[in-house]
């Protein structure tokens, strides 16, 4: 009888670990949605759209929700301030306060560890609450919006820059505070 290597399945589950999630346009749910709803089988979906048969279920299934005017996680009917919420996926109040508390109860788990609020895998910067990488992608959303990169209020002091007067000037005073003290 052959030994099964242990190594090999190991491999195996950290590729699948490592593999990212899909993030689905608007335009390409709706085609999911309109293909099933015509009749299409989800495999044919499926092997269109390079995906599993569960993402083309789930798709459909949202999709469905959404334009009921419905929850789209407990499926109850939307009130009218509900429905005023941005983005397709709308949900209930409940729904939505259950959300925020799981979220925060990850973003302190994450913070306890040492962890990013936000992507939960890198350290955090000393003095703040997320890594590197995050508060890059913060600075580089808020600059082409054309706020300030590091407050997000305020538009830039002048065209090309990324920070406005007010951060420059605290930014400058924490250089050569720094400089007079030897560091």
């Amino acid at each position: 009888m052959k030994k099964r290597s242990i190594g090999r399945k190991k491999d195996y589950f950290s590729k699948v670990r490592k593999k990212q999630n899909r993030d689905w346009s608007r335009k390409e749910k709706i085609q999911i949605y309109t293909l099933r709803d015509s009749g299409m089988p989800a495999k044919d979906v499926a092997r269109k759209f390079k995906c599993n048969v569960t993402n083309v279920y789930n798709i459909t299934r949202l999709m469905r929700r959404g334009l009921k005017q419905k929850c789209f996680r407990c499926s109850t009917p939307l009130t009218a301030e509900e429905l005023a919420q941005k983005g397709f996926f709308k949900a209930c109040k409940k729904c939505k306060k259950e959300f925020k508390e799981y979220k925060k109860g990850l973003r302190d788990e994450a913070l306890k560890k040492g962890l990013c609020g936000y992507c939960h895998t890198d350290p955090i910067i000393p003095g703040y609450n997320s890594c590197v990488r995050c508060i890059s992608a913060t600075h580089r959303r808020r600059n082409k919006k054309g706020l300030c990169g590091q407050c997000g209020d305020r538009p830039p002091h002048r065209e090309g820059a990324s920070l406005c007067s007010v951060c420059l000037a605290i930014n400058e005073a924490r250089i050569t505070d720094k400089r007079h003290r030897g560091e």
